[in-house]
């Protein structure tokens, strides 16, 4: 009989499974197939992180086909329960207008792939979530209401002062530097330079929705 997993495991367990995944501790899982477990800017399998995990609480070696993982897996919940981020392999964030690729910061680093991606502090990211939730502050878009668990704790983080205009080092305020948005109205707060305020793209959809009303 296979070992269940627990109902749940501390945050703690699961950064110590990461930091032991990290060192090469060994384990049967392979690579994720659709999904990642996203911390600290870099991905791992969310099955072979549950699984150390678990084996860290239950004493027990855990196995591939011993559960399951996916959007309506326990494993998964595990880790949203945890405060934890999965995204799609395809996933592409944050987007690559918020910085310029000659710039540095000390909050992240800039690596050139494709385009600029942007290494953040993923700690302030889950702390504005878990302050402002996961609808949009401009359209007040619901990713989970509208799609189900497939939507469940995704969002776009908007730094209200724009990264590319920042040339010294400061602290992220997740509370009032950070915003949720939705990626279209992330992509349209991008539109000018300075960025649009949250205040005036909202001011922007309720007048769209209005003049849909009259």
């Amino acid at each position: 009989m296979p070992e269940r997993l627990p109902n749940s495991i501390p945050q703690s367990i699961i950064v110590e499974a990461i930091r032991s995944f990290d060192n090469g501790a060994p384990h049967r899982f392979g690579q994720s197939t659709f999904y990642d477990l996203l911390f600290e800017t870099r991905r791992y399998p969310p099955k072979a992180i549950v699984g150390l995990a678990a084996a860290a609480v239950t004493g027990h070696e855990y196995v591939p086909d011993d559960f399951s993982g996916g959007l309506d897996s326990k494993c998964f919940k595990i880790l949203w329960d945890a405060g934890f981020e999965i995204i799609f392999k395809t996933d592409n964030q944050p987007l690559s207008e918020e910085v310029l690729p000659t710039e540095k910061y000390t909050e992240g680093a800039v690596r050139q792939v494709l385009t600029n991606a942007y290494e953040r502090d993923e700690k302030a990211r889950r702390a504005a979530i878990k302050h402002h939730g996961c609808i949009c502050k401009a359209c007040s878009f619901d990713f989970e209401a509208a799609y189900g668990v497939i939507g469940k704790n995704f969002i776009h983080v908007h730094h209200v002062v724009p990264l590319s205009s920042i040339g010294k080092e400061y602290v992220v305020n997740p509370k009032t530097d950070l915003v949720p948005v939705c990626p279209n109205c992330h992509a349209m707060i991008h539109r000018k330079s300075p960025p649009f305020l949250i205040e005036e793209l909202r001011a922007l959809v309720l007048k769209r929705d209005n003049k849909a009303r009259d």
